[in-house]
């Protein structure tokens, strides 16, 4: 029954099982063997890494908004990239979690306070029963030792949905922040559980996700800014989408070492 929704946002839990809406398929065009050809990398917490290429363009990879003991151990990692020229921070095999804890890393890259994204939540029945746009903000990090204001690539691919869309949005109002890669799934929903009286609870989307100018990017997804049109099999010796962020990255920081 739930399955013919296709939502990945609504699910049902009995006790410790858990019954999902809707499932899906998607390569998220990440190949964790394959960085190790491109910098030299190492374990972040439970499911990130951090490393250097060798002409000094940093990476961080975040594979979870999940666990607020890895986001301390990223945050932890980020003074040691400060001596970077550049830094891509790659997403692609995330697909969400947490919004707060997004907000955490992005806030090293924003300078003021700024409007990310925009929602508005289910008031009733009906595709028009909304309530009022509300505004989400990021706020930068006061502290300057808690900030990276070099250029920043942003990595993504299908498999980025959720509050990880959320964080691409956020990194979108860093001052020099390009997103490399392919459109991003185009799912959000911020579920809220509903008990019911034979003991199942079910969890509903409440809201709807939109850009900063108001759009919805639901069953859309986020353009990136620079798209590189590759498929899985073309992952199998090296990395398309990393490849063509270090270009755009290396042109921004010969371009500033000509000034």
């Amino acid at each position: 029954m739930l399955a013919a929704t296709e939502d990945i946002h609504l699910y049902m839990k009995l006790e410790d099982a858990a019954f999902p809406g809707g499932r899906r398929a998607v390569d998220p065009l990440y190949r964790e063997k394959l960085i190790s050809k491109y910098a030299m990398v190492q374990p972040i917490g439970a499911s990130g890494q951090r490393g250097r290429t060798d002409d000094r363009i940093g990476y961080v990879m975040i594979g979870a908004w999940s666990d607020a003991k890895d986001v301390d151990a990223i945050e932890a990692a980020l003074p040691a990239l400060k001596d970077c020229k550049a830094l891509v921070v790659d997403v692609r095999p995330n697909c969400g979690g947490d919004e707060l804890l997004a907000r955490r890393i992005a806030a090293w890259f924003v300078d003021g306070e700024r409007v990310y994204g925009k929602n508005r939540y289910r008031t009733g029945a009906g595709k028009d029963a909304f309530g009022p746009v509300l505004e989400r903000k990021v706020s930068g990090n006061a502290e300057e030792g808690n900030r990276l204001a070099m250029p920043v690539a942003v990595l993504t691919s299908r498999y980025v949905m959720s509050s990880n869309e959320s964080f691409v949005l956020m990194m979108r109002q860093a001052k020099d922040c390009t997103v490399v890669g392919q459109k991003t799934y185009g799912s959000s929903g911020n579920p809220k559980p509903h008990e019911l009286p034979n003991g199942v609870t079910i969890f509903l989307p409440s809201w709807q996700d939109l850009r900063p100018d108001g759009t919805c990017f639901e069953g859309e997804g986020l353009a990136p800014d620079v798209e590189v049109a590759a498929e899985p099999k073309d992952f199998e010796e090296g990395d398309p989408i990393l490849e063509r962020a270090l270009e755009v990255l290396r042109g921004k920081v010969g371009k500033a070492g000509e000034k």
